[in-house]
């Protein structure tokens, strides 16, 4: 009996704790539903902190951590659920993510992927021998595929730096076939941080990219973060950032992975492998006040489209941009969210955007080609109440500049058919409206949301600079409704 009593509490103290969170003490941690910002206002001066977290003594201890990159706040003394927190020897590990079924109905046929889950831009018209609209026909889907799993590993110190693992994957994969092809890599890094005045942090692996840092994201319901008027993805890279209490500067040097560039072989990472020169990404930010921030950050982007041409002669193309923006971000604890940016980026495809490039001018003997860069200018601005039930709205704006040289917008087969030369998502859009009002109830670890998503866009056909002409409109209305359970 006394094997069996022992053996019993044995097993019974070593079950994992379900503890109990206290959601009216706002000084205790808790995640946000669908951002990477924090409530509370031991995060915020956590986060804040000019040294990195000590994960030996906050394992030991009811600290609170911030993780920039994940969709919750943890707390290594306490496991909020009964599968947070794990150890094994020198290792602790959190586990975590959410389950979700995204419902949505859109009134119009639309760019969307993959199975609709990330809208675009609405359809144009197509008429049909009777001239109705063919891509006036709405759709729906109910799509569980968003739904993620992360794992954080906390290690000794190498060194002096602390030490951390990231992995965090969902179903949406390119290939839709088998486990391999439904699995999508969202992060996978390992961090450094050093202590000091100055906090020093290195990154190397997949992560945000610098111009979609999740604190300058929309916070939408939709899968899409405001797609294509934010510049969206996530990078292989390896990255270094500095930080005080009132400012932090990151620099970046960058490959294409999951968000790749277009061109004549379609949407892959070629063209920037091919460059021979990785993606360089700067991104500062400043404090000001107790509860603002003003960002800038600069990518430069080098493309080679082409290393034959098609009357195979080998050859160089090249395609060089660089992007700017900036943003300013005002979070007040328990209270709002709100998020104003502008972004000027020619040659975006591969932050999803409108702009891209075009050839200007063809070798009649050598098909070699030059080209300019296509240039959108995106404006939009998100803000958010958090209480429990947490209203806000998106509204933002994307407009085609269009190009500084004359373009070629396509060139005429032997065999008659076009090939277009203007690589981007859609060439004939001149300005795109979105506006998305939400709201979400909190009902932790339950989280109930709705979306009202409205694009408008602008068709038309292009002067020789790649300028919309002669536009009309076109308008999609997207319904969504999702449940998410946070674990």
């Amino acid at each position: 009996m006394k094997k069996i009593a022992l053996c019993l509490y044995t097993c019974i103290v070593s079950l994992p704790v379900y503890a109990y969170i206290d959601y009216s003490d706002t000084n205790k941690p808790f995640y946000t539903t669908s951002s990477n910002r924090y409530l509370g206002p031991q995060l915020h001066e956590l986060a804040n902190s000019s040294s990195p977290i000590d994960y030996e003594e906050a394992a030991s201890s009811n600290a609170p951590f911030y993780t920039e990159s994940s969709n919750r706040n943890i707390s290594l003394g306490n496991a909020y659920t009964p599968y947070g927190l794990g150890k094994h020897n020198a290792y602790h590990y959190y586990l975590g993510g959410y389950i979700t079924n995204l419902g949505f109905y859109d009134t119009r046929q639309t760019f969307a992927e993959p199975s609709g889950l990330v809208l675009v831009f609405p359809l144009p018209y197509r008429p049909d021998v009777q001239c109705r609209d063919i891509n006036g026909r709405g759709k729906y889907n109910f799509l569980p595929i968003s739904s993620r799993m992360r794992i954080e590993i906390f290690g000794p110190r190498v060194r002096s730096a602390y030490a951390k693992g990231v992995f965090e994957a969902n179903l949406t994969g390119r290939d839709g076939v088998g486990l391999a092809g439904l699995l999508r890599v969202i992060h996978a890094y390992l961090q450094l941080d050093w202590k000091g005045f100055v906090r020093q942090t290195f990154i190397a692996g997949q992560t945000w990219h610098l111009f979609s840092y999740p604190v300058s994201l929309p916070d939408t319901i939709s899968a899409n973060y405001g797609t294509p008027i934010e510049a969206f993805g996530r990078n292989p890279q390896f990255m270094y950032t500095m930080r005080t209490k009132r400012w932090i500067l990151s620099v970046a040097a960058l490959s294409e992975y999951n968000s790749r560039s277009s061109g004549p072989l379609g949407f892959t990472d070629e063209y920037n492998r091919n460059s021979l020169t990785p993606q360089f990404d700067v991104l500062a930010r400043v404090k000001f006040g107790k509860y603002f921030t003003l960002g800038a950050g600069l990518n430069i982007l080098r493309l080679v489209p082409r290393i034959v041409t098609d009357n195979n002669y080998k050859v160089v193309e090249s395609i060089t941009s660089v992007s700017v923006m900036s943003y300013i971000l005002a979070e007040i604890p328990d209270v709002l969210t709100g998020v104003f940016k502008v972004a000027y980026i020619p040659n975006g495809t591969n932050f999803r955007t409108l702009s891209g490039y075009a050839v200007t001018s063809i070798d009649p003997v050598t098909d070699r080609r030059t080209y300019t860069n296509t240039r959108v200018l995106n404006s939009w601005f998100d803000i958010a109440l958090k209480k429990w039930i947490e209203p806000g709205v998106f509204i933002g704006v994307s407009k085609n500049l269009g190009t500084s040289k004359p373009i070629i917008p396509f060139i005429v087969n032997p065999d008659g058919t076009r090939t277009f030369t203007i690589y981007k998502a859609n060439p004939c859009i001149g300005t795109l409206f979105r506006a998305s009002p939400r709201v979400r109830i909190q009902l932790r670890p339950l989280v109930i949301a709705a979306e009202i998503e409205y694009t408008r866009a602008a068709f038309g056909t292009l002067d020789d600079y790649a300028r919309l002409v002669n536009p009309y409109w076109v308008n999609n209305v997207r319904g969504t409704f999702g449940l998410f359970y946070y674990f």
